[in-house]
């Protein structure tokens, strides 16, 4: 039986992005999790989710085509070093 962490954690983290502070946002979760924790993001929030698993060349595609960071100044994805607003562990 849950006891409704991945929904409070997932409100604290939207609650947090709609007062301004806008990620990036990481989760690790067990493997077994992470569709539910993408699920209920879609569910309950309107926030963008990228879950970064799978074979090396998928994992270098979501690298590639949908972790970037669009400047406002240059006309194409950038990549930059990005400081973690919040991390989010949930334990096995």
């Amino acid at each position: 039986m849950g006891l409704g962490k991945t929904i409070q954690s997932i409100t604290f983290l939207s609650e947090i992005f709609f007062m301004g502070i806008r990620g990036p946002f990481l989760i690790i979760a067990p493997l077994s999790t992470i569709t539910n924790w993408e699920r209920e993001f879609r569910t309950w929030t309107e926030m963008n989710t990228v879950v970064y698993h799978g074979s090396q060349i998928s994992r270098q595609m979501i690298h590639q085509y949908e972790m970037f960071y669009r400047d406002a100044q240059v006309s194409w994805p950038q990549w930059v070093n990005l400081t973690l607003n919040c991390v989010v562990i949930s334990p096995s």
